[in-house]
């Protein structure tokens, strides 16, 4: 075990004033925790999921993980788009791919998955990220299950499952990859059961992890926060952050949170994200505290929405979130 610290360089007053923060008794990060240890210098892996090089250049800090979201049209899409992984890797950066188990062109096709009709294909996206070096990468894989994707989990979510199952089976058969797997949902989701019957088997799930933004509603006193945090889906499954850490403890995993951040699309519900640096003064000490259970968070620099809501999650320009972007760089 060894703890990191952050690198001394030419530091604005917010980054002093982390320094001072990290100086402070902080939980041990281990190497083999954070694959490969942590660039950031922050007590947990650290990174971005969209907008990476604005991220990285704005905090001044670099980031442990970068994000690239593979094709959902068709399984060319999937398999093609892993040599972007070449790119992000050349930035300096472990890599996190999102990638769908299933293109739209074959839409809830589990049952077709879980029988090896796409072992082809699966294989094909295994050797392509380790022939572009990512043979160590983390993969979100069917990312947001619980929701509307194309292989989002239907009926009873046993057919999601086996399908689940058959991809790792297939990616840890392939010749020189050493790929981290997380079981990565959406916050709440609209699957109609408890979550756990989505959960395809501690054996092929290395990480769980979970989307988190700041809105329907937004918190904005500590009274909401701990109402958030501990909030329940109706069918008693994990919904806050902290209920989602709690469920990722009990199967005796850390928990990830590859996409988080303020705001969100103006339709998505009638009190959406604001530009609010409450939020994310919160987060930081909420993966501060819980530092040896956090796999890696990567903020959502990005968008978001339709053009109408343009910069509705990002911190970086700092012009669209002024308040957030500023507490954001003087804690990271």
């Amino acid at each position: 075990m060894r703890a990191f610290t952050p690198r001394a360089s030419a530091l604005s007053l917010g980054a002093l004033a982390l320094t001072a923060l990290l100086a402070l008794p902080t939980t041990p990060v281990d190497a083999a925790v954070t694959w490969g240890g942590v660039r950031s210098g922050m007590p947990w892996a650290s990174g971005a999921s969209t907008g990476n090089m604005e991220l990285e250049k704005f905090r001044g800090r670099r980031l442990d993980f970068r994000t690239m979201y593979v094709g959902r049209r068709t399984w060319s899409n999937i398999v093609r788009d892993t040599n972007y992984a070449r790119t992000l890797l050349r930035q300096g950066s472990k890599v996190v791919v999102a990638v769908g188990m299933m293109p739209e062109s074959h839409r809830g096709q589990h049952a077709q998955c879980a029988r090896g009709n796409f072992d082809t294909h699966i294989r094909g996206f295994a050797r392509g990220l380790i022939g572009a070096g990512a043979a160590d990468a983390v993969l979100r894989l069917g990312w947001e299950a619980n929701r509307g994707f194309p292989w989002k989990a239907t009926g009873d979510g046993s057919s999601y499952k086996a399908c689940f199952r058959r991809w790792v089976s297939v990616l840890r058969s392939t010749p020189g990859a050493r790929f981290t797997i997380d079981w990565n949902m959406g916050q709440k989701g609209t699957f109609p059961y408890h979550v756990d019957r989505m959960y395809p088997g501690s054996d092929v799930v290395d990480v769980v992890g979970v989307q988190w933004y700041d809105r329907c509603s937004p918190v904005r006193n500590e009274a909401d926060w701990n109402k958030a945090m501990n909030k329940k889906s109706r069918h008693g499954g994990p919904y806050g952050v902290g209920t989602w850490l709690a469920y990722a403890k009990s199967k005796r995993k850390r928990l990830s949170l590859p996409e988080w951040g303020i705001g969100g699309p103006r339709h998505v519900c009638p009190t959406p994200g604001i530009d609010n640096p409450f939020f994310i003064q919160r987060a930081h000490k909420f993966f501060r505290d819980n530092a040896k259970h956090i796999a890696y968070e990567a903020y959502f620099n990005g968008h978001g929405g339709p053009s109408g809501n343009r910069g509705s999650h990002k911190l970086a320009p700092a012009s669209f979130n002024p308040r957030a972007a500023a507490a954001y760089r003087s804690l990271w």
